[in-house]
C-alpha cells in the first residue's frame, strides 16, 4: 500500500527541514568569531574579530555563489546526489577548519569552501517539495526554510555550551583552546547528523515516488519565453523592485550586520552580552516565524526592521556613553 500524497510530502518536509536545519548554520558566526578569533591569536598575534570579520561577507558570497550554480548542475546530477554530495563534504570542511591554525586556511575551508556547498544544496529540497506542491509553493518555502531560522537558534545555546560553558570574556586568548576545537569538531558531527538524516529522508521520499511511477526528477525552472522576458523587464521598470531593493538596503542588511557582529560590539562598548544574545535569538524566532507564515515578503522585512532598530538604538546608547566620559 502507497502512502497518501500528503503523507509523502509531509516525509518530504520533513527531509528539507533536516536539511536547512544544517545550512542556517551560517548565522552562527556571530555566536562563535570571538572564541575562535582569541583561539587563533595564539598561533598568530595579527588575529583578531576585526580581521575574521570577512567571514560572514565570504560565507554571504559563496552561498549566492552555490545558490547560482546549483540549478546548472541539476541539470546534469540529480537534485539528490546534490544533497548527499553537500551532505558530506560540509562537515567534512567544518572539520578540516577546526585543524587550520592560521587565518588563511581557516577562512579557506570554513567560509569559502563550507559555504559553497551549503548555497549548491539549498534549493534542491525546495524544488522537490514545489514538484509534489504544485500549487502550494509557499507553504512549501515556509516549512522548508524554517529549519534555516531555527538552526541558529538551536545551535547557539550547544555552541557556547561546548565552546565556552564557563561564560569566559574571549577578549584576548581563550584559555582553553583544545575547547574551542573539541566544540567545533562536535558541531561539524552535528551538522552533519542533520544534514544526512535529511538526505536520507528525501532518499526514502524519491524511492517511494519510483515506487508509485510517479517520479519528477527535474529541476523546477521554467522554460524562458518571450512572454517571460517582457514580464522581466517589466517587473525592473516597476517601482515595486526598487521598494524592495531599498527595503533590503536599509533593514535587512542591518540586520545581517547586527547578526554577525554583536558580540563585537557588545564587548566594545561593554554592554552585558546575554542582551546581545537575547536580541540575537529574538531575531532568528522571528525569522523561523516569517518562514512558517509561508515566507512572506512583510514579515521577513518586519522582522529586519526590528532588529535593526535595536542594533540602531545600540549604536545611540554608545554615542550617548561616548559623550558622557568626554
Amino acid at each position: 500500500m502507497q502512502p497518501s500524497h500528503n503523507i509523502l510530502g509531509a516525509i518530504l518536509l520533513g527531509g528539507g527541514f533536516c536539511v536547512h536545519l544544517a545550512l542556517g548554520t551560517f548565522y552562527l558566526w556571530g555566536n562563535i568569531s570571538l572564541y575562535l578569533a582569541s583561539y587563533l591569536k595564539q598561533f598568530d598575534d595579527n588575529v583578531t574579530s576585526s580581521s575574521l570579520a570577512v567571514v560572514f561577507p565570504f560565507c554571504g558570497l559563496l552561498i549566492n555563489i552555490g545558490l547560482a550554480i546549483g540549478p546548472n548542475l541539476a541539470r546534469h546530477i540529480p537534485q539528490l546526489t546534490l544533497v548527499w554530495i553537500s551532505a558530506i563534504a560540509f562537515p567534512i570542511t567544518i572539520l578540516i577548519s577546526s585543524f587550520c591554525t592560521t587565518q588563511f586556511f581557516f577562512i579557506l575551508f570554513y567560509s569559502i569552501f563550507g559555504a559553497l556547498f551549503l548555497g549548491i544544496a539549498y534549493l534542491p529540497p525546495i524544488s522537490m517539495g514545489w514538484n509534489h506542491f504544485p500549487n502550494r509553493r509557499g507553504m512549501v518555502s515556509g516549512i522548508i526554510l524554517a529549519g534555516f531560522g531555527v538552526s541558529p537558534f538551536l545551535f547557539n545555546f550547544v555552541s557556547k555550551l561546548l565552546i565556552n560553558p564557563n561564560d569566559i570574556q574571549a577578549n584576548v586568548v581563550h584559555p582553553d583552546p583544545d575547547g574551542v576545537t573539541f566544540g567545533l569538531r562536535v558541531l561539524a558531527l552535528c551538522w552533519a547528523i542533520c544534514f544526512i538524516l535529511g538526505a536520507a529522508i528525501l532518499t526514502i521520499y524519491r524511492k517511494t515516488q519510483q515506487r508509485s511511477g510517479n517520479l519528477a526528477e527535474t529541476f523546477t525552472q521554467s522554460t524562458t519565453t518571450e512572454q517571460d522576458k517582457e514580464e522581466v523587464s517589466a517587473g525592473f521598470k516597476s517601482k515595486e523592485i526598487y521598494l524592495l531593493f531599498f527595503s533590503f538596503i536599509f533593514c535587512v542588511a542591518p540586520y545581517f550586520f547586527f547578526m554577525a557582529n554583536y558580540k563585537n560590539y557588545g564587548l566594545k562598548i561593554g554592554h552585558p552580552l546575554l542582551v546581545m544574545e537575547f536580541s540575537e535569538h529574538y531575531g532568528h524566532l522571528s525569522s523561523t516565524t516569517s518562514h512558517i507564515k509561508e515566507y512572506s515578503i512583510a514579515s521577513q522585512t518586519l522582522k529586519a526592521g526590528i532588529s535593526s532598530g535595536f542594533s540602531l538604538l545600540l549604536l545611540l546608547e554608545e554615542d550617548i556613553s561616548l559623550s558622557s566620559q568626554r
